[in-house]
């Protein structure tokens, strides 16, 4: 996950779903980013923990993901 200070929103990247991009995208319009861990695909709570040791309550912070088809996703691993 990487969180965006500056807009209070962080990015939940699942496996094979445009993600990459998308994070590009998003580092491109909000530089100022936090790598939460750099391993991407920890559960969901492990990143609140991550977000709680910055002094974040991850019950305030906007949290975008992408989703795909589950087919297309078979198809394309």
């Amino acid at each position: 996950m990487i969180y965006f200070p500056s807009p209070n929103l962080a990015y939940y990247h699942l496996h094979k779903t445009g993600g990459t991009s998308f994070k590009h995208a998003l580092r491109s319009l909000f530089p100022e980013s936090v790598e939460l861990d750099p391993w991407p695909h920890h559960p969901m709570p492990f990143y609140f923990g991550k977000l709680r040791e910055l002094g974040v309550e991850p019950e305030k912070v906007q949290i975008l993901t992408l989703f795909r088809d589950p087919l297309h996703h078979i198809v394309s691993v």
